[in-house]
């Protein structure tokens, strides 16, 4: 699997595309042919992605509060975001980058879709593009992640 490093310090860093196994192993294969280099050893069993059968109540609580400050920080951001400064890209990003939680079972989809509608109306983007349009963009910005996996918080977090 491959993994992504965050080399900015900006807080609403635009959440990565899901690339997943079977994308890596076509490029593996590609690289290979015009290479003429065999292609690595795949990675072993125990790099799998997480299910939400596979948390426990305590595994949960962990990731709860991981993501807890950054969705009410980027919430209260997008709020506060002007006309013309990128408002409908910034929801998408939002609900990419939190709907993994709505994926794994960490937060229930309802009051994601609310909090958006909230910051929304606060700024603005509901009144200038209709409710319609940012439901459209909450909607495929939920379909994007489903495949994405969530940070490994290590032993360190609590």
């Amino acid at each position: 699997m491959v993994k992504f490093v965050a080399t900015s310090n900006i807080p609403n860093f635009a959440s990565l595309p899901s690339f997943t196994d079977a994308d890596s192993q076509r490029l593996q294969e590609t690289i290979s042919k015009l290479t003429g280099h065999l292609p690595p050893i795949a990675p072993s069993a125990q790099n799998t992605a997480m299910t939400p059968e596979d948390f426990t109540e305590k595994s949960r609580d962990r990731y709860r509060r991981y993501f807890r400050r950054a969705y009410y920080d980027d919430l209260s951001k997008l709020a506060a975001m002007p006309p013309n400064s990128g408002r409908n890209i910034a929801v998408f990003r939002f609900v990419c980058r939190f709907g993994r939680m709505v994926h794994y079972g960490l937060l229930s989809e309802s009051p994601l879709v609310e909090n958006m509608v909230a910051s929304c109306t606060a700024n603005g983007l509901i009144a200038e593009d209709g409710a319609r349009s940012v439901l459209a963009t909450i909607s495929s910005g939920l379909r994007a992640p489903a495949s994405d996996s969530l940070p490994d918080l290590g032993v360190g977090y609590s």
